[in-house]
């Protein structure tokens, strides 16, 4: 168990934020950054929202075999009619742009959310607590939908040693319950009243996504000849054919995923990679990227100035022709936005931009980022902003140290505030993605940093070293995409 207490004031937003991430860098699981982006919503709300003011968080995390469980306590007012907007955010993400809580957030990257206000928690009367859970990333979910609870009570016996299983008795009670929830498989009755189980999957798949499904029937059904489904189970069902079924199902619904990541044109992949385009005046910019298996959504932006330049380094969540589509769609609104932008020296530009185009645009809406934006002056100067990403690093005496940008994640705020860092001038500047601590334990960490900072000091700054110290520990491909950028000033840069 990891717990600490802090004063809640914006100034111990960074170092709450910073506990949180070097608590997960001890465990290799990559969905628990999910737990720093929501410690960072959650506690700018609370500085922002409660009332009465909290003055007063304590975090708590715990990590073991069946899964993650992070617990935000504080001592401010309770958060009313709680159940009813958490509700709404689960299937209404314009809902956490109201609300500013960032419940929609929250429920998209765990697999349960509560909260008990401090008169329903006995032994601690004084907070509030926001509690949040992931599975052990290894267990898969399962739903089954049946209204015949011996059926729903057999299969679950049946799988619940190898799945977490999620049982519903109608096809309503599926959409109410999985709305907002991580869902792998759906196993359901075919025919039930109100809602069959065509219908049902209509109606999921609507907000799950292409979600396979497995029908149960205790009949012959023209109907499913006519029906690109996945798998049907006559009853009565065994395990042994439950499971190899399941398995046939998964088997073939990942390889379809990959298959489509792998016809997108390779010249297209090509130009969505990480890259450098250009040195800025003045700068040496270095950059490496892995990628997770087919590919991620790490991507950097540049526009160049006549005063300085501007660079954005964003992580887009998901993996494969997903996170590639929204990597397109990203680069394309911010192309289309600096067009027309006139000299700007303000890092925040861009994250106002993206967080305006995730709060307005649809598509966009529908996804999730973190990004850093950087300015380098032509005079040498480099100032930072961040919006929900792990805070860049400067090499300052042979020591990298956290920088102070920070900010909310992008699209929740009507008018969100990022803290700029201006970095002492001439320091060389690290900014990179969250793989780079999902891969990579708190002790490689600290090694690949020091073969980092001997690898830029030489006559011809590289990254190599580094990176291949990187790749034996974090493997090829590694867990989670990962994209490093250096950012050197000419007169750090040895002749």
């Amino acid at each position: 168990m990891h717990n600490a207490e802090f004063v809640l004031e914006y100034a111990n937003l960074s170092a709450i934020r910073q506990q949180v991430e070097d608590w997960i860098g001890r465990y290799s699981d990559k969905r628990l950054s999910g737990f720093v982006l929501i410690t960072s919503e959650i506690i700018t709300n609370l500085l922002k929202h409660s009332s009465p003011k909290a003055t007063l968080c304590r975090i708590e995390m715990s990590v073991d075999a069946t899964g993650s469980i992070l617990r935000i306590y504080d001592n401010g007012g309770c958060f009313e009619n709680f159940e009813a907007i958490n509700n709404t955010a689960k299937t209404e993400f314009s809902e956490v742009q109201v609300s500013g809580m960032g419940l929609g957030l929250s429920n998209a990257l765990v697999d349960d959310f509560s909260y008990l206000p401090a008169i329903k928690q006995p032994g601690h009367t004084e907070f509030n607590c926001y509690q949040f859970e992931m599975t052990a990333s290894q267990q898969r979910t399962i739903a089954v939908i049946d209204d015949d609870v011996s059926i729903l009570v057999l299969l679950e016996a049946y799988l619940e040693e190898q799945y977490r299983v999620l049982t519903f008795e109608s096809g309503q009670l599926a959409i109410d319950g999985l709305a907002g929830k991580r869902v792998d498989l759906v196993i359901s009755d075919l025919n039930m009243p109100e809602l069959d189980g065509l219908q049902l999957r209509a109606a999921l798949q609507g907000y799950l996504g292409n979600i396979p499904f497995i029908f149960l029937t205790g009949e012959n059904s023209e109907r499913l000849h006519r029906v690109a489904i996945d798998d049907v189970l006559h009853k009565p069902i065994t395990k042994q054919n439950l499971k190899q079924s399941i398995e046939r199902v998964l088997i073939r619904h990942a390889s379809l995923q990959e298959s489509i990541g792998q016809q997108l044109s390779p010249a297209i992949v090509n130009q969505l990679t990480p890259r450098i385009k250009y040195q800025p005046s003045g700068y040496q910019i270095l950059l490496a990227s892995r990628a997770a298996k087919s590919g991620g959504g790490d991507f950097v932006f540049q526009k160049d100035q006549s005063l300085g330049s501007l660079l954005l380094l964003s992580d887009v969540m998901g993996h494969d022709q997903q996170a590639k589509f929204f990597v397109h769609a990203y680069q394309g609104f911010l192309h289309g936005m600096c067009h027309g932008l006139s000299e700007c020296s303000n890092p925040q530009t861009l994250l106002y931009a993206l967080s305006e185009g995730l709060r307005s645009d649809d598509l966009l809406a529908s996804s999730l980022l973190t990004a850093v934006s950087v300015y380098c002056a032509n005079d040498g100067n480099i100032s930072i902003a961040a919006a929900g990403h792990p805070a860049p690093k400067v090499l300052v005496d042979d020591q990298w140290i956290n920088s102070t940008a920070s900010g909310p994640l992008l699209g929740f705020s009507e008018k969100p505030e990022y803290e700029v860092y201006q970095s002492p001038k001439g320091a060389p500047v690290l900014c990179f993605t969250d793989g780079l601590i999902e891969n990579l334990s708190e002790n490689e960490q600290q090694e690949f940093l020091v073969l980092l900072s001997a690898s830029i000091s030489q006559p011809n700054p590289s990254l190599s070293r580094a990176m291949d110290y990187y790749d034996n520990k974090a493997g090829v491909p590694a867990g989670d995409d990962m994209t490093l950028m250096v950012i050197l000033s000419q007169e750090n840069v040895s002749e």
